[in-house]
């Protein structure tokens, strides 16, 4: 049967929202209002901190004495201008079409063959009305150049700006071909291995197949209608707009300071310059975006084994291809700018500081620092003396925070907080050094740069077993078992696919478990009416007899699995900044063989073993400990939380009345055996990092409860119903 068809999709999205149109106005004193000096510790002698401040906000609540006012401004979609209480209207669209054949071809009797070939188009998304801004392709590498990733000094790119978008967001892909294939067959032969496989009635299917998926508009509003532009923040600041305690709730607002103060253009494109250091970044799209696609294959053998009941043994596996994720760009560089040498350099420093501290700091306890103070060993450090250049030490060399990531190797987030700094990077700059020195695009310092492109790929494979009954003489079953592994580079689930890397160096890194691997799943359904009573097998003729034994029915649901994966990290940044992983002491397997629910007499739960936690709570370093090599990362493990095991019981016991009416009483035991199903992270969660460093390492405070809000609060329900047929 040879059968051609065509399908035709036009998705449209629309949406409205005002956000703060109204303005905002908060109330205070502030900065040199007058009534600060009635409301003092002068004035009201003996009052307290917490009731000095309750006084004044009380006061500034009662008079309407504004100290800011903030809101925002939509851009109108038709005048294409920031307009007063005009909504943010959002609209896309995209055309989807294609065109199959398929095939169903009987070869001989027993032997079935399918086949088919489809293509598809799926088109660009667009916005409809045209508000959407674009920093462009080559806007998302900025000052840097396209594929200049991690030269500093190399400048070959142009600032980014926004514009509103120019023409499509990507290319279109015109290769989606997705050919299938698939089998059936039923040996007729006398072969005793054949007879022994297949039985007298079995089958072997088999079959393969492309999908091409459908992301939606969703990746569209994100990485196009994410970017600035299509509305303006408004606001007034006392001192700054109007004298701190003038302006109150009765008297009109003056006017208000708009950012961005218009709604660019090509002719006047809004730089990315004016959000440095802020969090606000460009996403767009990869030039050369593909369609993903997945890749399906099974085989299995099915043959019966008792009357009525049926065996399948099925191997299923799948590779997903060109998976799309959007990833940050803005990696911060320690290598090739020699940040890493003046890091180790300034390690150095500090612990000859702090083996003589006297000398260094002047005072058996004064501040540990890491500059050259002429000590033997200690060495100049360029990067960081152009970076503090002018600022007191706390700020810089003898800085807390500095220090403390230095004794920790966080090479990664020392650059970081260099690179994203409003105060040090500035002085880089004044020094002479490059401003991609420490970011591809160091417009965007203090935000990720987010390109959506085709990195990702997926694999499943399976064996399934199943054992199934169709319902007669009284019984139905369905027994399935399933060992699979799932593996991917994209451990997370995110509606518009946004996952940083853990480092654009190594994308390999990423492989691990997929978040929905689940090694072992035995799932099992089954009804048993016994045969007793009114039209079955064992009847008796006394009617009140026949009513008490017949009528009796049991149902049960069963499921009993591995349990999710779960992530280790530490929280520490030694070579950019993102998590580097943890330093393990033992095996994965031996970590694993260790995962097991405890439960403390004061009532915690742990789903590791307590001699993995120390003292404190957190992971035993005996075991576990974060990774301390600056410029090196440690491993991502996988590790599985605890199974699951739940069973849902009921029985029915239906009586006769008539041939028209019966009485049905059903008991109904959900959870059944009140087993509390631990969990890692919680119900709805599908990435799961545990950090080993957390003071709460090992314990969970999570149980499973139907996600679907339901009235499963995940112990045992029981529930009586009585029921009147007829």
């Amino acid at each position: 049967t040879l059968n051609f068809g065509f399908s035709y999709s036009l998705l449209t999205a629309w949406q409205k929202a005002y956000g703060a149109a109204v303005p905002l106005v908060s109330f205070g004193l502030t900065g040199t209002d007058p009534a600060l000096a009635v409301f003092s510790a002068t004035t009201l002698p003996g009052i307290s901190t917490t009731d000095l401040a309750d006084a004044r906000a009380l006061y500034a609540f009662l008079t309407g004495r504004i100290s800011s006012v903030s809101g925002v401004i939509n851009v109108d979609e038709n005048q294409k201008k920031f307009v007063p209480f005009a909504p943010l209207v959002q609209r896309e669209r995209q055309s989807e079409f294609g065109i199959y054949f398929t095939d169903n071809w009987r070869l001989k009797p027993g032997f079935t063959l399918n086949y088919g070939l489809r293509w598809e188009f799926q088109g660009v998304p667009r916005d409809t009305n045209g508000i959407y801004t674009s920093p462009g392709y080559a806007g998302l590498w900025g000052r840097s150049g396209v594929g200049n990733l991690f030269r500093p000094g190399t400048l070959a790119g142009s600032p980014t700006q926004y514009v509103p978008r120019q023409g499509k967001a990507y290319g279109n892909d015109w290769n989606n071909w997705a050919p299938s294939f698939g089998f059936a067959w039923s040996p007729r032969s006398d072969n005793p291995v054949a007879r022994f496989l297949f039985g007298s009635g079995g089958a072997f299917r088999a079959g393969y197949g492309i999908a091409y998926t459908r992301e939606g508009l969703q990746h569209y509003r994100a990485y196009a209608g994410g970017n600035p532009g299509t509305r303006a923040s408004t606001f007034l600041t006392a001192d700054r707009d109007f004298p701190a305690g003038s302006l109150l709730l009765r008297n009109p607002l003056p006017a208000m300071r708009r950012f961005p103060e218009e709604f660019p253009s090509p002719n006047a494109p809004l730089p990315q310059a004016l959000f440095t250091y802020t969090t606000t970044g460009p996403l767009w799209f990869d030039a050369n975006l593909r369609v993903p696609y997945v890749q399906s294959w099974s085989a299995g053998i099915q043959r019966e084994i008792f009357p009525e009941t049926v065996l399948e043994v099925r191997y299923v596996g799948n590779h997903g291809t060109k998976l799309w994720r959007g990833y940050n760009l803005n990696e911060v560089n320690i290598l090739e700018n020699n940040f890493l040498r003046d890091f180790v350099n300034a390690q150095n420093n500090l612990r000859i500081c702090e083996a003589n501290r006297v000398a260094c700091t002047g005072s058996p306890t004064g501040a540990l620092r890491f500059d050259n103070r002429g000590l033997p060993g200690q060495v100049a450090l360029p990067i960081f003396e152009a970076a503090f250049q002018g600022l007191a030490a706390t700020a810089g060399f003898a800085s807390g925070g500095f220090v403390t990531q230095l004794q920790q190797g966080q090479a990664g987030a020392m650059a970081n907080a260099l690179a994203t700094s409003g105060t040090y990077f500035p002085n880089l700059l004044r020094a002479g050094y490059p401003a991609n020195f420490f970011l591809v695009n160091p417009d965007a310092a203090g935000a990720n740069v987010w390109m959506l492109t085709n990195p990702s790929h997926s694999h499943y494979h399976a064996l399934q077993v199943e054992v199934r009954r169709r319902l007669a003489r009284g019984a139905l079953f369905n027994f399935n078992y399933t060992f699979s592994k799932g593996i991917t580079d994209y451990y997370a689930d995110s509606a518009d696919s946004s996952a940083t890397l853990f480092t654009l160096r190594d994308v390999r890194l990423n492989r691990g478990l997929s978040p929905y691997d689940l090694t072992h799943q035995f799932k099992a359904n089954w009804i048993w009416e016994l045969p007793f009573g009114y039209n079955k097998r064992w009847r008796v003729a006394h009617p009140v007899i026949n009513h008490l034994i017949g009528g009796w029915e049991f149902y049960g649901i069963a499921r009993l699995q591995s349990g999710r994966p779960y992530r280790l990290v530490s929280g520490r940044a030694t070579l950019n900044q993102y998590d580097a992983g943890v330093i393990p002491k033992v095996t994965r397997k031996e970590l694993q063989a260790m995962a097991t629910i405890i439960k403390d007499p004061d009532r915690k739960v742990y789903y590791l073993d307590r001699q993995l936690i120390g003292p404190d709570g957190r992971a035993n370093p005996a075991y576990l400990e974060p990774p301390t090599t600056p410029g090196q990362l440690g491993y991502y493990l996988y590790l599985y939380g605890p199974s699951f095991a739940r069973f849902d019981l009921s029985a029915v016991k239906r009586t006769r009345i008539n041939e028209r009416w019966n009485v049905e009483l059903r008991a109904e035991f959900l959870n059944a055996f009140n087993h509390v199903n631990f969990m890692v992270g919680g119900a709805t969660a599908a990435n799961v990092d545990v950090n080993i460093l957390d003071t709460a390492f090992g314990r969970t405070t999570t149980a499973y409860s139907d996600i679907s809000t339901t009235n499963d609060p995940g112990g045992r329900i029981v529930q009586l119903v009585l029921r009147i047929n007829f």
